[in-house]
């Protein structure tokens, strides 16, 4: 009967030390790949822009809302790691998916566009509108490769 208790609690502090050690895998990105890594894409648009900058994507399923969502509060926990007031912030603009991809002039981006001064920085994050269309409001594509990020489709367009 002593042997069963000692055998119940080694196998109780093994399986702890497994969940701690499984817990440790998924918190530090060793064992489990986030499906959608915002991290990682707020490190590459704070290397590339030095200007103000633009986030905009187009949404059809909550799934792509939470994408932007992600991003917008992995900005705001950055900026209260650093704690400070002149902290890279873009701005950001959701807009509903329609039909046909081409950029009129009464969206929500060309009216934006229109109004914004420049220079600026537009992150076409899981866009879905024609590069020629933004070509229209002197935006440019950042011709350079960018690092592919897991869950994100993105361009980056300098707008002059």
């Amino acid at each position: 009967m002593a042997n069963l208790k000692l055998i119940n609690k080694r196998v109780v502090v093994v399986v702890l030390l497994m969940g701690l050690c499984g817990g440790l895998t998924v918190i530090s990105n060793y064992g489990y790949q986030k499906s959608r890594r915002a991290d990682l894409l707020v490190e590459a648009i704070k290397t590339q822009s030095k200007i103000p900058s633009l986030i905009a994507t187009t949404y059809q399923t909550h799934a792509e809302i939470r994408a932007l969502i992600a991003l917008g509060l992995e900005f705001k926990r950055q900026e209260e790691k650093i704690n400070i007031s002149s902290f890279f912030q873009p701005q950001f603009l959701l807009m509903k998916r329609q039909q046909e991809q081409r950029l009129t002039s009464d969206s929500a981006l060309a009216k934006f566009l229109s109004q914004t001064p420049r220079p600026l920085d537009l992150w076409a994050v899981n866009l879905k509108v024609e590069g020629r269309d933004l070509e229209t409001f002197d935006c440019r594509k950042y011709s350079s490769p960018l690092p592919k990020i897991n869950g994100y489709r993105y361009k980056l367009y300098h707008c002059r």
